[in-house]
Formats: structure tokens, sequence, C-alpha cells
């Protein structure tokens, strides 16, 4: 089976797949959601609503960050096209490349199915980088640690 590397943050994300040739990387999808980079005057249509407190009145705020929001929705759209992935045998292996505080989104949107295919995690934002220094990144990172590492 096919292993799938998913370089990813909160905004952009890039499904590599590893190649018969021992290091090479394929760029099988690339995923780009701009609302996670809009200001939030942008996000937000409206000021916040008001609420009557006894004598006078004050700004309700809103619960959840507009930027959080879109972060999840991201998260969400990229834990469906894994699970598609696993689904349709696409790949039978996952490694995800992802900041932290995105790995935490992206596990609580991804499938059962799909988590118990990440064999290994590495917590790095490596979106930005070429595929040269990405393969380079990877060696180094994969061959640090332990076989099947999951965070």
């Amino acid at each position: 089976m096919k292993t799938w590397i998913v370089v990813a943050d909160a905004s952009r994300a890039r499904i590599f797949e590893i190649g018969v040739v021992k290091d090479e990387l394929r760029e099988v999808r690339g995923f780009i959601h701009p609302a996670s980079r809009m200001k939030t005057s942008k996000l937000v249509s409206d000021r916040a609503g008001r609420v009557n407190r006894g004598a006078g009145r004050s700004a309700m705020e809103a619960r959840t960050c507009a930027h959080e929001v879109e972060a999840e929705h991201f998260a969400a759209l990229l834990a469906s096209e894994l699970d598609k992935g696993i689904e349709s045998r696409q790949c039978g292996a996952i490694v995800l490349v992802v900041p932290p505080r995105f790995l935490g989104r992206l596990r609580s949107a991804i499938s059962h199915r799909a988590f118990n295919a990440v064999s290994r995690t590495i917590l790095k934002d490596l979106t930005q980088c070429p595929v040269n220094e990405l393969r380079a990144a990877l060696v180094e990172h994969m061959s640090a640690s332990a076989p099947s590492q999951r965070q």
C-alpha cells in the first residue's frame, strides 16, 4: 500500500505520495484555505451584538475566534480527504507533518479509520518548504525517531 505524507497547517495542506524510488515525493493533492488567513474584519460581518445587563448595555463577545472556526473547517475538509483516500485504498498509511496547534484540530476531525492509518506524526510546520528541502527534512526526522511513533 502507498503512504501519504500530509504536510499541513491551518490554511494550507499538501499531500505527497512516497514513490517507488526511495525518498521520491510526488504531490498528489494541494489545498489552500484562504479564509484562515483573512483579517477578522473580513470574516465577521457585524459588530458584536448588545445585551442588557441591569442599568447598562455591553457588547457580547464571540465564544470562538473567527480564525479558529475557519481552521476547524479546514481541518474537517482535510480529514474528510484523508478518510476518502483510506476508503478508496489510494493510501494505506499516513504520515502527518503538522504544527502542534493544528494537530489537535485535525485529530478532533479525523475518522477512526484514518487515525488508525497514521503511522507517524512530525510536529513541524513545513508547508512553505520546497519539495527538495521537505524531502531532506522528512528523511532527517524519520530516521531520528522511532519507527512507529504516534503522538
